[in-house]
């Protein structure tokens, strides 16, 4: 038999979950909104990251070594935004998956 302390405990998290929205979603649903904020949180650093080669390549001035480091960079970031909106595509067809319980 649970004790009043328990009880209490039990009825902050059932609480905190309905508070948080997720206490009524399906386990598939909840790890897709977390995948989801994670590719959405990479998204922002490929922002960051062309603007920083932006600025190192107009900080150059005119020096051939800085600009190829930023050209580099620049294409690394294209490349990683390719990965990350590839696994976008491949997370946002797997939960649709789910939730449809096909």
């Amino acid at each position: 038999m649970p004790t009043v302390n328990q009880n209490i405990i039990r009825n902050n998290l059932n609480n905190t979950g309905n508070l948080s929205g997720y206490a009524n979603k399906t386990l598939p649903e909840a790890v897709g909104n977390i995948i989801l904020a994670l590719i959405s949180i990479l998204g922002v650093i490929f922002v960051v990251l062309i603007v920083y080669a932006g600025f190192k390549w107009m900080l150059a001035q005119g020096d051939e070594q800085k600009t190829k480091e930023a050209l580099g960079l620049i294409i690394n970031s294209i490349i990683g935004l390719a990965i990350i909106l590839a696994a976008y595509a491949i997370a946002y067809f797997v939960i649709s998956t789910l939730k449809a319980g096909v």
